[in-house]
């Protein structure tokens, strides 16, 4: 993971980390289309440079996209509630 200065797309985020998944079934498609259209959502915000539109993110799509990441795996707190974790795994610093 890198730690630039622009923050990275949630889009490319969101689709490194549903490719990097192989738990995940055709059963979880419709949550993975959700985690996407959050991600835009919160991509067009950021690009707009609307501080209005981007304070409105926070409050709606970036919480209900962590819920989704969650849901599927694919976020810290997921794996660990998954059981996906495995003890000697650690993430890699930003």
């Amino acid at each position: 993971m890198e730690n630039d200065a622009v923050p990275r797309s949630m889009v490319a985020s969101v689709a490194e980390s549903v490719a990097a998944a192989d738990h995940l079934t055709e059963s979880d498609q419709a949550s993975v289309d959700l985690a996407f259209h959050l991600a835009t959502i919160i991509d067009e915000a950021r690009a707009s440079g609307d501080e209005d539109a981007i304070n409105k993110t926070s409050f709606g799509p970036m919480p209900t996209l962590n819920k989704v990441l969650t849901g599927l795996g694919l976020n810290p707190e997921g794996k660990q509630k998954l059981g996906l974790l495995v003890a000697e795994e650690e993430d890699e610093p930003f």
